[in-house]
């Protein structure tokens, strides 16, 4: 197959995605965007993650909220001009598909998809688990029990309904509901502080430590304890973007909530510190991580007032066991549409049927609500709790955002005379920056979560090579993709059993050398296999199309950059403690610098950008 057919594929789905964005509804207003990222921010995260971050940094995580926060702001910046140059719904999985190619764009996708398709599950049990404190045998431990999991996976069902019948029932469910997410949360830190706050909580008379688990523990809480998950919700209106009245409103939309919201969080997580009382849990004071498996660990805020002995307090409690439906049910809807688009954005990069571009009646992505709809169901299974799913909730997603900051300059080059609403300043700066900080809080959330998010994408590859290689004949024949494709997943498959026993749960026999052995003998295996199937794809590449050469090394980044994070989150101060605190921050920061520069130059204009180029220079959005 020549060039040209070749280019059609990539280049007519495009086309037909192109087609599919303008029949969205464009409903969204500045307001309503505002309240999709706001309520994307305050969901379950207000309700457990003031508590899980005081679980791993006791007082100090009162720092996590605004310096997670600040590295946000990088990464919004990066993607807001992306974002409003290009408005797309599922944007942020199809963006990388302009000037990354097939294999990078699949690659960060499929973890972006997986980080909003958790969402709905994590928000179904954070309502579930506040149910326990009227309705019995909810938790059986520290997870939840079948009866649980039964009425989280009915939460989700709900989720879908509301999301099936359109963006104007969910842009009036969701506006209603954020009013009441926004007084609830702000009651709940006046009140305690005012009337429930011990200072000594603090370290303040000599009573624990302020930083009992030093300044790592600090951000170790920032992708473990649920921050950046709370906060990940910036993105709402980048997401719906292609549904938005405006394109202008976007940036106002997204910087104004996440404002909000970090002074929100901040101010709840003094007041969840300062309401702690030891004596009721039967913990010693200072001892942070004793209150998991506790009643903070269950209903954090609702116990600290039914037990606070002040009526005002126990009255509110009342409320705020309501607030424990209305907010993560008002976050679970957001983030299962988000889901829904991502798919539909995957499926306008040619990786997924030409099926999932169809809309529904009310025009919405009907295939992905249904895949959204089963994926968040079974993940109960694997992760019947709030606590179990999140780490992997928060470090999933923040991968991707790496994308902004590696293809704006590029983007601005191979569409220079594209009318943007929004040109980001000191880009040179910012960008790298939001790149760096968003491995870094991959990095933070420790080995075990960092292999988790690694080895959903060295699963992804293989997919790759059974749907899109095959369909754009990118390799000389159609068996060898297919066969690359099922002899990694083989090995793929052995290699994360392999390293789950070995390595994420080692037995407590081993010693650090048996560890460190064990986890060379994975590494060596997974890199050799990596540049195996990307030597054997040279080799076979179909010999018509020079672009075919382009997608493969336009992914090389991505492989550096998954390696470098294994082995210094193997070794670094969250697991081993090899390399300690701060040096080993300071090495992946070093690390990342070549990386982020080897992503600029490994992007090229693509059949999508091409295709887009021609749409937009219809339309009249490119100058002449």
């Amino acid at each position: 197959m020549g060039q040209s057919s070749v280019a059609t594929s990539d280049y007519k789905r495009e086309k037909e995605a192109t087609e599919s964005d303008r029949k969205l509804g464009k409903k969204l207003s500045t307001l309503d965007l505002f309240f999709l990222a706001f309520s994307g921010m305050v969901g379950s995260g207000w309700l457990y993650g003031s508590a899980a971050s005081a679980f791993y940094a006791g007082p100090g995580s009162i720092l996590s909220w605004p310096i997670a926060g600040v590295i946000v702001f990088f990464i919004l910046f990066t993607w807001a001009e992306v974002g409003l140059t290009i408005p797309k719904s599922g944007g942020l999985v199809r963006y990388s598909s302009y000037v990354h190619g097939p294999f990078t764009s699949f690659a960060m996708g499929i973890t972006y998809l997986m980080s909003s398709i958790v969402v709905p599950t994590l928000e179904a049990e954070a309502i579930v688990g506040y149910l326990s404190a009227y309705i019995p045998n909810i938790y059986n431990g520290v997870v939840l029990s079948p009866v649980g999991v039964g009425i989280s996976a009915v939460f989700v069902l709900i989720m879908f309904f509301v999301n099936y019948y359109g963006i104007n029932l969910l842009r009036r469910v969701n506006s209603g509901v954020s009013y009441w997410k926004a007084i609830i949360p702000i009651l709940t830190f006046i009140f305690l502080l005012l009337l429930e706050f011990h200072g000594a909580n603090y370290g303040i008379s000599g009573t624990g430590s302020f930083l009992p688990y030093g300044f790592d523990g600090v951000l170790y809480a920032i992708p473990a304890g649920g921050v950046i998950f709370a906060l990940e919700g910036f993105r709402q209106p980048i997401e719906f973007a292609g549904e938005a009245r405006s394109t202008k409103s976007l940036l106002k939309a997204s910087v104004a909530a996440l404002i909000t919201v970090i002074i929100l969080y901040t101010f709840l997580e003094m007041a969840f510190v300062g309401s702690v009382r030891w004596s009721l849990v039967s913990v010693l004071p200072g001892n942070w991580t004793s209150l998991v498996g506790t009643a903070y660990y269950s209903t954090p805020f609702y116990f600290a007032m039914k037990t606070s002995a002040i009526p005002l307090l126990g009255a509110f409690a009342v409320l705020l066991l309501i607030d424990a439906w209305v907010s993560p049910f008002g976050t679970g809807l957001v983030y299962f549409g988000n889901a829904a688009r991502d798919i539909f954005g995957l499926g306008a990069d040619n990786f997924l049927p030409k099926g999932t571009l169809n809309l529904n009646k009310y025009r919405i992505p009907f295939w992905g609500a249904i895949i959204t709809v089963i994926a968040s169901v079974l993940f109960l299974l694997p992760f019947p709790s709030w606590y179990a799913l999140i780490g992997y909730a928060s470090a999933i997603g923040v991968l991707n955002y790496t994308i902004g900051g590696s293809m704006l300059a590029p983007l601005r080059k191979l569409l220079p005379n594209i009318k943007r609403s929004f040109t980001l300043p000191y880009a040179s700066i910012i960008a790298p920056i939001g790149f760096i900080g968003a491995i870094l809080i991959v990095y933070w959330s420790g080995f075990s979560t960092v292999w988790a998010v690694l080895t959903t994408i060295f699963l992804s590859i293989p997919i790759v090579f059974f749907t899109y290689v095959p369909a754009n004949r990118i390799l000389d024949s159609n068996g060898k993709s297919v066969t690359i494709g099922a002899v990694t997943l083989v090995i793929t498959i052995i290699m994360t059993y392999f390293s789950y026993i070995w390595l994420v749960n080692p037995p407590s026999s081993f010693s650090v050398a048996t560890q460190e052995f064990y986890f060379l003998v994975y590494y060596i295996i997974m890199l050799a296999t990596i540049i195996a199937v990307m030597a054997i794809s040279y080799y076979f590449i179909n010999k018509t199309s020079k672009a075919h050469l382009k997608k493969i090394t336009s992914f090389s980044w991505v492989i550096a950059l998954v390696f470098v994070l294994l082995i210094f989150s193997f070794f670094g101060s969250f697991h081993l403690n090899l390399i300690q605190f701060p040096l080993d921050t300071g090495v992946v920061i070093v690390a990342s610098i070549p990386i982020y520069f080897v992503s600029r130059r490994a992007a090229y204009e693509t059949e999508q950008l091409k295709s887009l180029k021609e749409s937009l220079s219809q339309e009249g959005d490119i100058m002449e």
